[in-house]
This record gives C-alpha cells, structure tokens and sequence, in this order.
C-alpha cells in the first residue's frame, strides 16, 4: 500500500514543547490504559513531565502508518477536542486494537535484536 503524500504519519512528529499533538495522546493512553513505556521526560518551561512520546513511539507511529495511513480512523473518526475523545463508546477498542499492533511491533523489535550481530 502506497502511503499518501501528506500522510497522518507527518503530524504525529513531535513539535519542539509540543503537549497536544495525536502521536502524544496515543503515547499517553497506551501508558496509562496499558502501562506501555512509550513516554519520555520533557522539559516544558522549566517544568519537567512525562508528555513526550519516546523514539520508540515516534517509531511505532512509523510501523502504524505503513500498515495503514489511515489507522486514526480505525473504529470511529474523531474531530473534536482529542482528551474528549476517550469518552467516545468505541474509544476502548480503538485503542485495544493499538495496544495489539503495538505488541505486534514490539514483537518485531525484539526479534530484530536477537537477530543482530552480538559485539
């Protein structure tokens, strides 16, 4: 599958003292509903908190979008404020669904380590 030019991929990068972008909402909810490391510490005018997602999410995010451009639609589409979101009837198994790819890419991951050459 051909990803599309201006793919949902490109907005899920993190901005520099970004808090709201959608890669950070699902970094958040997957280490909150699932308890996944997908959140690094950040430093937000002075204040540090945990809001970044990590390299390996913005990774992950990669692995979703080759997959399917189109997962943020997955389940249901969304418009509104994006913490209202969780609200929605379907939210948990929109994001049941992530937490299955996201043990799919974390599967892969380790298979890729053990597979690479020991120093």
């Amino acid at each position: 599958m051909e990803t599309p030019e201006n793919s949902y991929e490109d907005s899920l990068k993190p901005l520099p003292n970004s808090i709201g972008e959608p890669g950070e909402y699902y970094a958040r909810m997957l280490n909150v509903l699932y308890g996944e490391n997908t959140l690094e510490p950040h430093a937000f005018f002075g204040i540090t908190s945990h809001r970044r997602p990590n390299s390996e999410m913005q990774a992950f995010l990669t692995f979703l979008t080759d997959k399917d451009p189109f997962f943020p639609s997955w389940e249901f589409s969304y418009i509104g404020s994006e913490n209202l979101q969780a609200f929605h009837p379907r939210f948990a198994v929109k994001m049941a669904r992530i937490e299955e790819a996201w043990k799919e890419f974390e599967a892969g991951r380790a298979g890729t380590a053990s597979q690479s050459p020991q120093e």
